[in-house]
């Protein structure tokens, strides 16, 4: 009896040392944690669907903590607020804002902190209650659900042109279109020979055009030899004119004297002698008819007589 007893006593010592050492080790992990964790709040307005407890919680995609709770807000029941642990030393400035982004297309949800200047004020960094407020903004995620509606109803839209586009008229016509493109094959496969003919005289007809661009381009580039000699036979005949205006220009300036002389008397006298020139030409122009329509008269005059009676 005494045996049992002891046994007893030693079970309950050894129970209640193991509680005891639990304790202890729950009490130092959670003195653990709250040393080397802090805690803040996010008050999120958008759906919070595929974010769940200990999610993770990421700082510029690294990974630097967990969501610890999830709740609707007391003050505000629009508000959902998540409470977050993150790794002490974590630099969250007062100007860092939180967002929901999806992992993926699994639709799982994890917090993401960014921004946050070097110059802001840090958050401070603290394991009781209340905690600090991280601002927050949508996410790609909130940004999709919002634009749902208007993809669904661009999307409806979508279907009902394309609808209108294969009605049944348009289903003939594209059958028709179809048939004739077939049509169309098969008469180009029948004249194969004469396609192959064809590209064969347009091969030849481009080679020629290319020998004719060549004789052309070369009689272009005789044509510009010759206008550029031509443009240089210009430039001296003008260089030769040039000096020719100034030698007159030379010669009446050296005669100055005497041509004002000859246009004072010389000129009266030369028209005279014009005028004399003039009846001299139109006599000489009278006798040229004369011994032209009779020379023997003109040379020996009007000898002809008549025979006498004897």
């Amino acid at each position: 009896m005494e045996t049992r007893a002891h046994h007893i006593a030693v079970g309950a010592f050894v129970l209640l040392l193991m509680a005891g050492a639990a304790a202890f080790v729950i009490w130092i992990s959670k003195y653990s944690a709250e040393a080397e964790y802090a805690y803040y709040d996010l008050l999120i307005q958008d759906d919070v669907t595929g974010l769940s407890v200990d999610g993770p919680v990421r700082f510029h995609g690294v990974v630097v903590g967990r969501v610890s709770e999830i709740k609707i807000d007391p003050a505000n029941p629009t508000l959902v607020r998540v409470t977050i642990e993150v790794a002490k030393g974590t630099p969250i400035h007062i100007d860092a804002v939180a967002s929901l982004e999806p992992q993926g297309i699994t639709g799982v949800l994890y917090v993401l902190l960014s921004g946050g200047s070097e110059g802001s004020m840090m958050l401070p960094q603290t394991t009781k209650a209340p905690y600090p407020v991280i601002a927050a903004r949508p996410g790609k995620f909130a940004a999709i659900l919002a634009s749902a509606p208007e993809l669904l109803d661009a999307a409806t839209a979508l279907v009902k042109q394309v609808q209108l586009i294969f009605d049944d008229k348009n289903r003939a016509a594209i059958a028709s279109t179809l048939d004739n493109i077939s049509a169309l094959t098969s008469a180009l496969s029948d004249n194969r020979e004469g396609l192959s003919n064809l590209v064969t005289t347009g091969t030849a007809a481009a080679a020629e055009i290319r020998s004719l661009a060549q004789e052309l381009k070369g009689h272009l580039g005789t044509i510009t030899g010759a206008t550029m000699a031509a443009q240089q036979d210009l430039h001296n005949v003008s260089e030769a004119f040039s000096g020719a205006a100034e030698e007159i220009q030379t010669l009446v300036s050296a005669n100055q004297r005497p041509i004002a002389d000859f246009t004072n008397g010389g000129l009266y006298e030369a028209s005279q002698l014009l005028v004399e020139l003039r009846l001299f030409i139109d006599t000489m122009q009278r006798i040229a008819v004369q011994f032209e329509r009779d020379p023997a008269r003109f040379l020996f005059g009007d000898r002809q007589k008549g025979y006498e009676a004897q």
